[in-house]
């Protein structure tokens, strides 16, 4: 197979903003999984652990509810 034989398929505006948009959503749902994992730390007071999966969730989740949800916790533990 030659380079010139392999195209490369393009995607239509509306398959762009499909695949955009189903990321944005899988990458929310493993904020919140992330932060019902702390949320489990701390409820079983392993504060420390919890703590840091909070703050993990604010650094790469920043801009997430999960991530407000997860500032707000740190100001309470």
């Amino acid at each position: 197979m030659t380079e010139e034989s392999v195209k490369t398929p393009t995607l239509t505006p509306e398959q762009q903003k499909q695949l955009v948009d189903d990321a944005i959503e899988r990458q929310e749902r493993h904020a919140e999984s992330e932060l019902q994992m702390a949320r489990l730390f701390i409820d079983r007071g392993k504060i420390e652990i919890g703590r840091r999966r909070l703050q993990e969730v604010v650094e790469l989740y920043g801009k997430s509810e999960s991530a407000k949800e997860a500032k707000k916790l740190l100001k309470t533990i």
